[in-house]
């Protein structure tokens, strides 16, 4: 076994600054209350904040070997006030704290190992929200990007199976029937992830006029922060005056 705690290079969580600042005030004011689990490498499992937020105040690693069938228990001396706040931070830090990052999440426990979203106890519906809340932070302008390097792109380029092609051979290996095995196939077409750069990037270097007009009526050429939504509808306008200020 390993005395020594190295960080997880491949932590899930990228915590927040809110609830970092908020660990640091929990442990500044009411001391230890939640430890760090290491594998046998010392690798960090669980507590890669904690650990940096120990390490910062000056704390020292105490290692503690389980057998089978123990686990750690830490006794405090706290009593009254600081009691309460240390059951309300062990609850608020952790509510707080959390930022999954979930393409890494998607690469290692569902793309490298095969794991569900389910398995790990995260719903769907969680991920879409914080999916959601992460996007809703970002900063977005109506400002074309252009590649520095302009790609010979195909429609194909535009799609990742990777997640799909996973959940398909998932299907095909289970004993359901024949039926059952296509029905599932179309449910796992939510999987595919379209590159909207791709598109965009197709659209406007690769593609022939016949795609143009199709890729336009489908509204998949996407513009963050457009003036009518964020369809690039203002964009198309903007193209037809110019045209009819031309002809005119």
């Amino acid at each position: 076994m390993s005395k020594r705690i190295r960080v997880d290079v491949k932590n899930f969580n990228k915590h927040t600054p809110e609830g970092m600042e908020l660990l640091e005030k929990s442990i500044s004011e009411v001391g230890v209350i939640e430890s760090v689990t290491v594998d046998a490498e010392g690798e960090i499992i669980t507590g890669n904040a904690r650990k940096e937020t120990f390490d910062k105040l000056g704390y020292k690693p105490k290692f503690i070997e389980l057998k089978e069938n123990e686990y750690p228990v830490i006794q405090t001396d706290l009593s009254g006030e600081k009691r309460v706040k240390a059951a309300i931070y062990a609850n608020t830090v952790a509510q707080k704290n959390i930022n999954l990052d979930l393409d890494l999440i998607q690469k290692v426990a569902i793309e490298e190992y095969e794991l569900e979203f389910e398995e790990l106890g995260v719903d769907f519906y969680d991920v879409e929200v914080m999916e959601t809340e992460r996007l809703s932070k970002l900063e977005f302008s109506n400002i074309y990007y252009e590649p520095e390097e302009i790609l010979d792109i195909s429609l194909k380029d535009c799609i990742d199976f990777s997640l799909f092609e996973a959940k398909v051979k998932r299907i095909e290996q289970s004993e359901l029937s024949k039926e059952q095995k296509e029905v599932l196939k179309w449910f796992a077409f939510r999987f595919l992830k379209i590159d909207f750069e791709n598109v965009a990037n197709y659209y406007a270097f690769n593609a022939s006029k016949t795609e143009k007009e199709v890729i336009e009526q489908l509204r998949l050429v996407l513009v963050d922060g457009g003036i009518d939504g964020f369809i690039e509808d203002d964009i198309l306008k903007i193209h037809e005056l110019s045209e009819n200020w031309n002809n005119d």
